[in-house]
């Protein structure tokens, strides 16, 4: 996986972790966020021009699906991060990657955005420059 500098100029990370966890509500973690979780541990901050993000760190994917009901509302999917204003982000059992209002209940709500991090990460960032 390919981390742009640019893309994460104003993004600040946490410290790299070893912390083991494969799976949230029964859905396989891919293995390039993996990857990049276990260098980063998530993180917050500005992602290239138009958006904001925050990664949550391994160590809470459990805690967080579970406060947010994921596995009653969306069973195929794992939620991984927010704009803390209002959008999830996450991935499903296919390994596609979305966001999705906080407030919705609805799949046909997921807006799809590539199929690793990164390219979830650049399409969206590009979808909220449109605006």
């Amino acid at each position: 996986m390919q981390e742009s500098k640019a893309l994460f100029q104003e993004f600040e990370f946490r410290t790299p972790t070893d912390f083991q966890i494969t799976e949230v509500n029964g859905i396989p973690l891919p293995e390039e966020y993996l990857t990049f979780m276990h260098k980063h541990n998530g993180g917050e901050g500005c992602i290239g021009k138009n958006l904001y993000v925050h990664l949550y760190p391994l160590e809470k994917l459990i805690k967080i699906n579970t406060g947010y009901e994921i596995n009653t509302y969306f069973p195929d999917c794992c939620i991984f991060g927010t704009n803390l204003g209002g959008d999830l982000y996450g991935f499903d059992r296919n390994g596609h990657y979305f966001s999705i209002d906080a407030c919705s209940t609805d799949t046909e709500d997921m807006l799809f955005f590539g199929n690793t991090l990164m390219e979830f990460l650049q399409e969206y960032d590009t979808y909220m420059g449109e605006f």
